[in-house]
């Protein structure tokens, strides 16, 4: 279960839900991103989780940045296990953004282009791999085929934190190595003579911009 549904569809539908998850005592009951309980929600997860019942499991923000009822849930788990953030980790998005596509059924029609994936790395993605799913849900529902762009993205992901805070050139030299990684699919060697600099080079222009491909 998200926590955010609890915002989406309100609080009483979510309790709900978790009510009848509970019910099941067979079952692991997973729920993410903790953090973004409302108190009314995060106060019955916490008498599930004092009574018999099924195997809880949280997911959620790192222990020092969890407070109020959040980290009183997490308090009360016996096990934690710290994994990296997904800012900490932004490498890794083209991956994790074709699996997604793959679940989704759309992975052999449709394409996060370097640029795309450039301005989702400059995000802070607080809600971790869950924001990232309904970023890239979101967007396999406005478009069945071809490659998405940052003007696809949601509106509040079409420019990263990182590039509004670039100089006009650095934007368009960015913009100029997007492209031609667009148009030579990816090969950074052939990006590299389409924009007449050395493979070398492009590596550091792209570690300086933060572009991803």
């Amino acid at each position: 279960m998200e926590a955010s549904e609890a915002t989406v569809r309100g609080e009483a539908a979510w309790l709900a839900d978790l009510e009848r998850a509970a019910d099941d005592r067979s079952a692991l009951l997973v729920v993410e991103d903790v953090q973004l309980l409302p108190d009314a929600c995060a106060v019955r997860l916490r008498r599930l989780m004092e009574r018999p019942g099924p195997w809880i499991a949280l997911t959620g923000a790192s222990l020092a940045e969890l407070t109020g009822r959040s980290a009183a849930l997490a308090a009360a788990c016996p096990v934690h296990i710290e994994l990296p953030t997904l800012r900490e980790r932004t490498e890794e998005l083209p991956e994790l953004v074709r699996a997604m596509l793959d679940g989704l059924g759309t992975g052999d029609r449709l394409r996060f282009t370097p640029a795309a994936l450039a301005a989702l790395a400059g995000h802070p993605w607080p809600g971790n791999l869950s924001e990232l799913h309904a970023v890239v849900r979101t967007v396999a529902g406005h478009r069945s085929v071809g490659d998405i762009t940052p003007w696809d993205l949601p509106e509040g992901y079409r420019v990263s934190p990182r590039m509004r805070s670039m100089t006009p050139l650095e934007r368009a030299e960015h913009d100029a190595i997007a492209a031609a990684l667009r148009e030579c699919g990816g090969n950074k060697l052939h990006a590299a003579k389409r924009l007449g600099i050395s493979r070398t080079t492009l590596y550091n222009r792209m570690r300086t911009l933060q572009i991803t491909a």
